[in-house]
């Protein structure tokens, strides 16, 4: 068993001193991986729709100071050697997937090849609105297009093209690649059965996040039907849980 820990880049207490403190201490007591959280803005207000969780309510003001999620990687990258470096979640439908692509490369290159990304579609819409994109209503269709778009443009060959739902584009040079061929793994974040339908199509990983232990049975169960129907077998798609 692999066990990470939650180097926490948010709260009104998270400094560069208590994330660098918390990612060498968890590497010197040899836990296995370095996990970061993401959002780039918190809206002040959110829609009286919105839920969130099993409370339905997401707290405002505890979650500003939200240190951005690949630049603490890079800074814990290098002040660590071993420890995986991964995301919980990276959230794919508001950015632009080629520019991820390059910066997650480029943080997989320079740290030895020790990244793993967790994606997810986000879930707030103000946030989609406020960054410029449209995304929101298609964010599933976008998010599996970036992750396809990460699989061409990690793959070996200088030169990367795409045509998908949302996102084209002609031949373009792609480099430096990932230390592994093919890339990092990718692992999908979301308990619902959107998201592990997308874990056993295009994942490497299913990334579960605050479930019971009867909630990831079903889930467990319901990825392994998925990964039959998608021709894949189970030991090429890992499931964790994060508390």
């Amino acid at each position: 068993m692999n066990i990470g820990v939650h180097v926490v880049n948010a709260r009104p207490w998270a400094t560069a001193e208590s994330i660098v403190s918390l990612g060498t201490g968890a590497e010197a007591l040899g836990f296995d991986s370095l996990w970061v959280s993401d959002q780039v803005v918190i809206p002040s207000e959110l829609s009286a729709s919105f839920t969130y969780g099993t409370t339905g309510t997401y707290d405002i003001e505890a979650n500003q100071n939200f240190f951005e999620a690949l630049s603490v990687l890079g800074y814990l990258a290098g002040r660590t050697t071993r420890v995986k470096l991964g995301t919980s979640v990276l959230v794919l439908p508001y950015r632009q997937p080629l520019v991820v692509a390059k910066q997650w490369a480029t943080l997989d290159a320079l740290s030895g090849g020790r990244t793993i990304l967790g994606v997810g579609a986000g879930f707030m819409r103000e946030q989609f609105e406020v960054l410029g994109m449209d995304t929101f209503d298609r964010r599933g269709a976008a998010t599996d297009d970036a992750i396809r778009i990460f699989r061409a443009a990690w793959a070996p060959g200088a030169e990367v093209s795409f045509t998908g739902e949302l996102y084209r584009f002609p031949p373009v040079r792609f480099l430096p690649k990932p230390v592994r061929a093919g890339g990092p793994p990718i692992w999908v974040g979301g308990n619902g059965r959107r998201s592990i339908r997308r874990a056993a199509e295009l994942g490497d990983g299913w990334h579960a996040v605050r479930i019971g232990v009867n909630e990831l049975r079903v889930g467990v169960a319901m990825l392994h039907e998925l990964l039959d129907r998608n021709g894949r077998q189970p030991s090429e798609v890992i499931h964790r849980s994060a508390g």
